[in-house]
């Protein structure tokens, strides 16, 4: 059966394809983020421990200090993302930063509206090729488990979330949403169908794709159980994350079954 899972300031709330809701997981504590691997899920609670649940329970396994984690992912390994756009692994139960994306190309350009530092925002892959998102920093992106990173886009695209489906690479911005094929070696804007240009996410499932903005008619054919999910996220700030086939990519749904 279908799962649908919400990160909130109040826990993982579990909700199956009718819009029924199961009991709260992790209640009274806020979860930034959670993203499923096959059978097995993984959490950012209270914005600094990575929980696991290999077989329905869970654990915790990490402790990150110094800076706020704010999204998670499973790649070629567990990645995590943080305020102060710094971005780690989890190696032997320990967040290891990476020091080539602290001293990734342009990292000195990378800046904030209101003037504070950037965050790491989200991270997805394309097979062995992997993508994070820094707030505003662009998309950067490696082919060599993290050796090397190289920027992708102009950061002046305002990226919030990157994300891979298909044979693409989706990056949801101030301007509209880019696609990429080429793996970020060229990227297209894209506005057609999204009653606003600002796209704050993008999630993909089942070939559905739909940014915080929904493209015009999905609102009126999406089910009482996805407006329900959109409440939610939109009142909590969730963090959600989605997987369609292998693709897992930081946002703010899990899909389960």
């Amino acid at each position: 059966m279908l799962r649908i899972l919400v990160a909130t300031r109040d826990g993982v709330h579990t909700l199956d394809q009718s819009g029924h809701e199961a009991a709260v997981e992790h209640a009274g504590r806020s979860v930034t983020a959670v993203v499923r691997d096959g059978p097995q899920l993984w959490a950012i609670l209270d914005r600094e421990q990575v929980w696991h649940a290999p077989e329905g329970e869970w654990r915790h396994v990490a402790t990150l200090e110094g800076v706020a984690a704010t999204c998670i992912a499973m790649t070629d390994a567990i990645h995590v993302g943080s305020s102060k756009a710094r971005l780690f692994r989890l190696i032997d139960g320990a967040l290891e930063p990476l020091e080539a994306f602290d001293v990734a190309e342009g990292r000195d350009t990378w800046y904030t509206p209101w003037g504070g530092p950037p965050d790491t925002r989200s991270i997805s892959e394309w097979g062995e090729d992997v993508f994070v998102n820094v707030h505003v920093g662009g998309v950067l992106h490696t082919e060599d488990s993290g050796g090397t990173w190289n920027p992708t886009i102009d950061i002046d695209a305002d990226v919030h979330q990157v994300a891979t489906a298909d044979g693409l690479v989706l990056a949801a911005g101030a301007r509209g949403l880019s696609t990429s094929t080429d793996k970020g070696a060229s990227w297209s804007l894209r506005t057609d169908g999204l009653d606003a240009r600002y796209s704050r996410e993008r999630w993909w499932s089942a070939g559905i794709g739909c940014s915080s903005r929904p493209p015009k008619g999905l609102g009126a054919a999406a089910p009482a159980s996805t407006a329900r999910i959109s409440r939610a996220a939109r009142s909590s700030d969730a963090a959600l994350d989605s997987q369609s086939g292998s693709t897992r990519t930081s946002t703010p749904i899990a899909w389960t079954r």
